[in-house]
């Protein structure tokens, strides 16, 4: 497992398993603002294209 696959394993897991308070604080800003469209549509889907077109352990 590479730094880069802990790393966001752990972040996911913190992001997913927050306490109630701050996982509500979350879900409202993210339902009630653009805040996760803009982080999603600023280069997030085309970077990540570029990046698993790029890992060698998809071309067999």
């Amino acid at each position: 497992m590479t730094h880069h696959v802990e790393f966001a394993r752990k972040l996911g897991n913190q992001f997913h398993h927050a306490p109630k308070p701050i996982a509500w604080l979350r879900d409202t800003v993210f339902d009630n603002t653009k805040t996760l469209e803009k982080l999603v549509s600023k280069d997030y889907l085309k970077d990540a294209e570029v990046m698993s077109l790029n890992l060698k352990e998809l071309h067999v």
